[in-house]
């Protein structure tokens, strides 16, 4: 979404967000995405599905690899179909089974502009909006810096016209740092630009 409006990158980059990366993760993590939800009265949707943030891998680690964090635009209530969690998922590979997940699943609720940080590889998903108003959120999916992002946002930026930062350190948030070199020329440039 900062890709397409520099409103989002205070979202993206708010300070107890980068901190709790920092604690999680270490000093060096990435923006992997920031996408948009609405989950729409009384519509199906794609969330609603269990699933990860670290879509299509099925394999565990001793460590965090990633978060995702999830800003509540609009409260999370149980009528507008906030997001179900499977508690400890993030440590078993398989998706367990349906029994497990009816009897396990958690519906969190939270208040408009809290997070709702979680493990990328616990199993969550959306919940049926009941209600006549959308639900809305901005997710995160921020990760060790060894796993891509979805999208290129340093180019995604400067295609749409959206100035990246001056900090050194929010633009190798964002990706700047960890993109692949174009050519070994320019693998090579940076690799002795970062020398002491």
């Amino acid at each position: 979404m900062l890709a397409y409006d520099v409103e989002f990158l205070p979202v993206a980059s708010a300070p107890p967000l980068i901190e709790l990366a920092r604690r999680v993760l270490g000093p060096e993590f990435i923006l992997m995405m920031q996408n948009g939800i609405i989950n729409r009265p009384h519509i199906g949707n794609q969330q609603a599905k269990w699933h990860r943030d670290l879509n299509y891998q099925h394999w565990t680690s001793s460590q965090p690899l990633a978060i995702n964090a999830l800003l509540c635009v609009d409260p999370f209530s149980r009528s507008n179909g906030a997001t179900y969690v499977l508690p400890g998922t993030h440590l078993i590979s398989e998706f367990p089974t349906t029994a497990f997940a009816e009897k396990h699943a958690v519906q969190v609720e939270a208040p408009a502009g809290a997070f709702i940080v979680l493990d990328a590889m616990l199993f969550h998903k959306g919940g049926f909006n009941q209600t006549t108003e959308a639900r809305r959120a901005v997710n995160h999916v921020i990760g060790l810096p060894f796993m891509a992002q979805q999208i290129d946002i340093p180019s995604a930026c400067a295609k749409r016209g959206v100035e990246m930062p001056a900090d050194p350190q929010l633009r190798k948030y964002l990706g700047e740092r960890w993109s692949p070199a174009a050519d070994v020329f320019e693998w090579r440039r940076r690799r002795s630009s970062t020398k002491p």
